[in-house]
């Protein structure tokens, strides 16, 4: 992309993403739902964004929140305490994805359906709404868990002009449980740059040389998020990330880093959605002991 170009996408984005501008946006996508009627973005089948027969198996799927992190094995290492060993970082999700949760959040993310998002949003609340009950562990000298400042994981420029809006930011739209404080100004997305370990391919001697569950581990997290000044990070409350879907955690792990990086290390993660291992219960994973 040459400087021009490149200038002119930034101040596409800088028009096209102030509040008011993506109210109006979301206004208008959902009264063309309205308008032109469209087949259930679950079945496929009947009339409206989600169907109510197809609503109320979403709901079903979205009723009890719980512990992911042991499915996501990029997630980053954190202390227990002082007699413990490290643990993965602790990751609420609303629900699994798959079956009715999967066809939802794709349509609301990848095909423009963003009328789903009112099926959704229930639960990303009362997944912050569980955070207190479901993650107990308090960081040695460190404050709990909640109330917390609630740090989205930013998408793509070009993502966002491809799509016309953010999901992560649509799905946190409204009043948040109480306790929590939205502030998606303490993260963005850094600029690619080309670094020590770029051009290393699966096959590459370098890689399989340093090719420790550690070594790969950081490679993944590093660069792609960028935190603001420290400064503007109000008072001493605990931070916790939300993003929309959770695969192994490698987007966590770097949205953590970055913050990490400035001395406001998250305590926790919030996710719509997270990918557990085919018959895999709560409690096992690949993280497990």
């Amino acid at each position: 992309m040459t400087p021009w170009t490149h200038s002119l996408a930034a101040g596409l984005d800088r028009a096209l993403q102030p509040p008011a501008v993506r109210r109006a946006g979301r206004a208008a996508r959902e009264l063309a739902g309205l308008l032109l009627p469209v087949d259930c973005a679950v079945c496929g089948l009947r009339d409206g964004a989600v169907c109510p027969e197809c609503a109320g198996q979403l709901a079903g799927a979205l009723l009890r929140p719980f512990r992911a992190e042991r499915d996501a094995a990029a997630l980053p290492l954190v202390s227990a305490g002082p007699d413990a060993g490290p643990v993965p970082l602790a990751v609420v999700a609303a629900g699994r994805y798959d079956g009715s949760l999967a066809r939802a959040l794709l349509a609301f993310k990848d095909h423009g359906r963003t009328p789903v998002g009112r099926h959704l949003r229930p639960a990303v609340h009362r997944a912050l709404a569980a955070v207190p009950a479901l993650v107990t562990e308090r960081p040695p000298g460190g404050p709990g868990v909640a109330p917390a400042l609630l740090v989205p994981v930013p998408g793509s420029a070009a993502g966002f002009r491809r799509r016309g809006y953010d999901p992560v930011a649509e799905l946190l739209t409204g009043p948040l449980p109480p306790g929590w404080e939205l502030a998606p100004w303490l993260l963005r997305p850094a600029r690619r740059r080309a670094g020590p370990g770029a051009g290393l391919g699966r096959g590459s001697s370098s890689a399989s040389h340093a090719g420790t569950a550690a070594t790969l581990r950081r490679r993944r997290s590093t660069g792609r998020f960028r935190a603001t000044d420290p400064a503007r990070f109000p008072g001493s409350r605990s931070v916790v990330l939300f993003d929309d879907v959770m695969t192994t955690g490698s987007t966590l792990a770097a949205a953590w880093h970055a913050l990490d990086r400035v001395g406001r290390r998250p305590v926790a993660a919030v996710v719509l959605a997270a990918v557990t291992a085919p018959g895999a219960r709560p409690s096992g994973g690949l993280n497990s002991p």
